[in-house]
């Protein structure tokens, strides 16, 4: 616990940083005395003591949502290779095998000849590891200071990891793909900036992402009579944005999804209809359930991963209706 009366503690989080503050102000206050040497009755220390536990809940709780999140990510693309779905993710990716596989399914390419058949020995899986962590780094993607024994000894690490990959082949790779269905040219050598902790081209950065992923949101919803969407936190909290994304995508496949079917229901049963029906009509995994959403679980970038997913489908449907058009 700190000793500022705030009690700010930071957490690192591979590269993203996590700050959090108590709930309760008073219990920094208790904790600057207990540390001071000031006397702390017994009722303020079981309150201390409430608060620790309180704290170190929220981020089991935080940690459990981004494993879960990222189990449904990875089971998404294993299942598109006919592969048996992972139910623990550091314990299933441990030996490397399916890890090659996701990277595979992401990039569309061979990643190395890794030891395939079960691995049982400890040097065979970290070869793996090992030989997936050099195919990431031949991809452009950075990672700092991570090694085959923290990908299989620290989830926080692991989860980091995979942050930088649904970021590479999804986040970023959109700009790539609208730059691609709308016919522009894309600068062959474009200036490298640091953005975000990650070296990122000057096209690709955070931003030009977030800014694409509000345009592509407000498109669709301003029709549907929403108010403007300005952020990806508080905007997305009552459902009815993502029922109208999902609806969007309904009218470019050809079909239609009335918002009046879920105007009725409650914030988190219109988010799962939504969520359900972007998965079965247009294999959008359900990264997160309505749930999380009301719990406030959901960040921005965890936001932006899913409204990415639902933007990859609909300029999917672009690029297919252009192609159709022209032939």
């Amino acid at each position: 616990m700190s000793n500022n009366p705030e009690n700010q503690e930071e957490i690192s989080y591979s590269r993203i940083n996590i700050r959090r503050k108590a709930q309760t102000p008073h219990i920094g206050i208790i904790a600057q005395r207990w540390t001071s040497g000031s006397s702390v009755t017994c009722s303020q220390l079981r309150l201390r003591n409430f608060g620790v536990t309180l704290e170190k809940k929220k981020l089991e709780d935080w940690e459990q949502f981004h494993i879960n999140l990222f189990t449904r990510w990875i089971n998404h693309h294993l299942a598109a290779r006919d592969v048996e779905p992972i139910s623990s993710l550091r314990e299933d990716l441990s030996d490397g095998v399916k890890l090659h596989l996701l990277l595979e399914s992401l990039s569309g390419k061979f990643t190395g000849k890794y030891l395939s058949k079960l691995p049982l020995m400890r040097v065979h899986t970290l070869f793996n590891l090992n030989l997936a962590l050099t195919f990431i780094h031949s991809e452009g993607i950075t990672t700092s200071n991570i090694g085959s024994e923290d990908l299989q000894e620290n989830d926080k690490i692991l989860l980091g990891l995979l942050w930088h990959l649904l970021w590479h082949y999804h986040l970023r790779n959109s700009r790539q793909k609208k730059k691609t269905t709308q016919n522009s040219a894309i600068p062959e050598s474009p200036r490298v900036i640091e953005n975000d902790d990650e070296k990122l081209t000057e096209t690709d950065s955070l931003a030009n992402v977030k800014t694409d992923l509000l345009e592509w949101v407000n498109s669709a919803c301003l029709q549907e009579g929403l108010e403007e969407t300005k952020n990806f936190t508080s905007d997305f909290l009552d459902g009815n944005r993502y029922a109208a994304l999902v609806r969007h995508l309904h009218k470019k496949k050809g079909g239609a999804l009335p918002l009046s079917e879920v105007a009725g229901r409650s914030p988190e049963e219109r988010m799962d209809a939504a969520f359900e029906e972007a998965e079965k009509e247009h294999s959008v995994p359900s990264l997160f359930r309505g749930k999380d959403v009301v719990s406030k679980f959901t960040d921005e970038k965890s936001t932006m991963a899913y409204l990415c997913l639902l933007y990859e489908r609909d300029l999917a449907y672009v690029a297919a209706a252009s192609a159709s058009s022209s032939s």
